[in-house]
């Protein structure tokens, strides 16, 4: 499958879930915004010639914004999963080789359907965001939502201009708090995986997504206060060529790190050539690298901004 099938069947899928919401007037009658972010509109925006990751799984960031009731959340959930349901329903009778994956991470271990290599395997990582509880989500959520985004839909003019105030980037306690849990949860799951399948694909793909939200955590963590809070996290992730991840954090966190951050870039270049005849020995040494790296990202990572916030 060529880069341009592969952006073009994107870009479809994109078109055809976006009209089918918007001809979904329950659904609709709830919706206040809906935007692309994240790697996928900085691609469709052409900033610095960025793209997804093509040779693993592409993500594309899609997001709705209602104002809810907690319990109203149910019913306009499941409004947007029929919408879903629908649109990969008709998009497969156009391209048959796609394969939908919905990212839940990191509640739980997701019931994730297997994932093919003959197939485009898209994974959609989306939520419907309610800004009646707008502390639900952490700033950094806000900062990337808001200041990469391609509108779809909105409502009212210049929608998001009313929730710029909640992207101001904050370290607190608060803050501290969901760098923990996050990392726990990680941790949880990975050392929980091989009791939840004994298939070494699957296994795979979890741990090669689980180490990469921890790195993406351990960024974060390496920044000081005024770093965090002045953006530098988005600059430097928005920029990323091969091996400068690695020998960012040969810098922060030492070799063992860096060289463990080399075989996930390693990974992410040909995901399928380390998918393929997977053993035992290997899965059971990318488990263990993923948890060490976990507890280098606590202990040099955590631990010293909870040292910088106290």
């Amino acid at each position: 499958m060529t880069h341009d099938n592969i952006s073009s069947m994107i870009k479809d899928f994109i078109y055809l879930l976006y009209n089918n919401i918007k001809n979904n007037s329950k659904l609709l009658n709830y919706l206040d915004c809906l935007i692309i972010t994240g790697s996928y509109a900085s691609y469709i925006k052409n900033i610095k010639n960025i793209e997804p990751s093509w040779k693993a799984i592409p993500d594309i960031n899609f997001y709705l914004f209602a104002e809810l009731a907690e319990e109203e959340m149910i019913i306009v959930q499941n409004l947007y999963i029929e919408t879903i349901s629908f649109t990969l329903e008709q998009f497969l009778k156009k391209h048959i080789q796609i394969n939908l994956l919905i990212d839940i991470h990191p509640f739980s271990i997701p019931p994730q359907k297997a994932i093919f290599e003959d197939k485009l395997n898209l994974q959609l990582t989306t939520r419907i965001i309610n800004i009646k509880d707008p502390k639900r989500y952490p700033s950094y959520s806000w900062y990337g939502w808001l200041n990469n985004n391609i509108v779809l839909f909105e409502k009212k003019k210049n929608y998001l201009s009313k929730l710029e105030k909640y992207k101001v980037l904050k370290r607190d306690s608060i803050w501290i708090r969901d760098m923990y849990l996050a990392l726990l949860s990680y941790g949880n799951i990975l050392h929980m995986l091989q009791f939840y399948t004994s298939n070494y694909e699957h296994i795979f793909d979890e741990t090669y997504r689980y180490t990469k939200e921890i790195v993406k955590d351990g960024i974060s963590l390496s920044l000081t206060n005024n770093e965090y809070e002045q953006g530098k996290l988005f600059k430097i992730i928005s920029g990323w060529q091969k091996n400068e991840l690695s020998n960012f954090y040969n810098k922060e966190y030492g070799q063992e790190a860096s060289n463990i951050v080399l075989l996930l870039e390693n990974i992410d270049t040909d995901y399928f050539k380390y998918r393929k005849n997977l053993q035992k020995k290997f899965i059971i040494d990318f488990l263990q690298k993923a948890i060490i790296l976990k507890n280098i990202v606590f202990e040099k990572g955590l631990q010293n901004r909870i040292k910088e916030i106290n």
